[in-house]
């Protein structure tokens, strides 16, 4: 199953853009991580958590996710929505 980080932190931003009902629906098709903290994950976390991801969701104030934080995922293909 591919798996998905949601960088979202914890509260209400993530609960009025990821419900409850939408994480159930993304949890039937993926296996999905989630920001659990109420702080955006720092540079370096995103550039360790990366790499054991198939796709990213992000939302505002996620941090900048390039070539220098992603490495060369974003060549083998990580999906990221915002």
């Amino acid at each position: 199953m591919k798996k998905v980080l949601v960088t979202i932190p914890h509260g209400n931003v993530k609960d009025t853009f990821m419900p409850e009902h939408v994480c159930k629906y993304l949890e039937r098709f993926f296996d999905v991580d989630y920001n659990e903290t109420s702080a955006q994950y720092t540079t370096e976390e995103l550039k360790n958590l990366l790499p054991g991801y198939d796709a990213v969701i992000t939302g505002w104030g996620t941090r900048t996710i390039s070539g220098d934080t992603a490495g060369d995922l974003i060549n083998k293909g990580l999906n990221t929505f915002f």
